[in-house]
């Protein structure tokens, strides 16, 4: 995806088998990106990519399972240009099998909000690192099986 105001909505089962990078969408270089009312399920990488210096993204009112890393914003500690990437993370929820980054973001700032763990996490629900700032506000976690 480029820049431009580009909404993906309403999409039903979206997986992905054998794509290039495996991730079920990737937001590249992109700006005003709307990922809205999707069900994601079993991509090859993460279900959702956003990286290399895109901003002003929101993902809202999706559904995720099945997956081991779902959300990457920013794919690399030394990707500078994503300093002034602004995501929105808010109105999921993060169901069965999902593992960790719900969502992982570097560099940029994040807003994660509203979101519900309905199954907790195998490793961590929300991180972080390389100078990323996060506000995190009225998420619903229920503690999985997992100690970690």
């Amino acid at each position: 995806m480029r820049t431009g105001t580009i909404k993906v909505r309403s999409g039903k089962g979206l997986e992905v088998k054998d794509w290039r990078d495996g991730n079920a969408v990737e937001v590249w270089g992109s700006t005003k990106v709307w990922i809205d009312h999707c069900g994601f399920e079993k991509a090859l990488d993460t279900q959702v990519n956003i990286v290399v210096g895109s901003t002003d993204v929101a993902v809202t009112n999706n559904y995720f399972v099945n997956q081991d890393e779902v959300m990457l914003m920013s794919n690399n500690d030394a990707a500078t240009t994503d300093d002034n990437m602004r995501v929105t993370v808010a109105l999921n929820v993060f169901g069965q099998n999902c593992n960790q980054r719900m969502p992982r973001g570097r560099h940029g700032q994040f807003h994660v909000a509203n979101n519900y763990y309905p199954y907790g996490w195998g490793i961590y629900a929300i991180g972080g690192s390389a100078g990323a700032r996060f506000r995190s506000e009225g998420n619903y976690f229920v503690a999985g099986a997992s100690r970690r």
